[in-house]
């Protein structure tokens, strides 16, 4: 559960580095990488309950953490893992090609 969860904030950390290399002011960058955090968070949450949402719930990080499925066993853990860590490598990589053309 740990490496689920350590995904999902290496995720938020490059989505964080990607707009940090656009942003003149960290604050900048702060707000608008916690405003997408929350809304991604209540993007899948809200999906549970309201089926028309769930057509763009798997666009949320928090889609590939199901922390009582990974509890049980149930969860596709490596099928999870694999989404995060390259959602989160390709956001890294994106980071260091906007900030070698600055």
């Amino acid at each position: 559960m740990l490496l689920h969860l350590a995904a999902v904030a290496a995720c938020f950390a490059a989505f964080a580095l990607v707009v940090s290399t656009g942003a003149k002011r960290w604050t900048t960058s702060f707000t608008s990488a916690a405003i997408v955090a929350v809304v991604l968070y209540f993007i899948d949450f809200i999906a549970l309950g309201w089926p028309p949402l769930r057509t763009i719930a798997w666009i949320s990080p928090f889609h590939y953490y199901p922390a009582l499925s990974i509890l049980s066993g149930t969860a596709p853990a490596f099928r999870n893992l694999s989404i995060l860590s390259s959602a989160a490598a390709a956001l890294a990589a994106l980071a260091y090609m906007r900030f070698d053309r600055r």
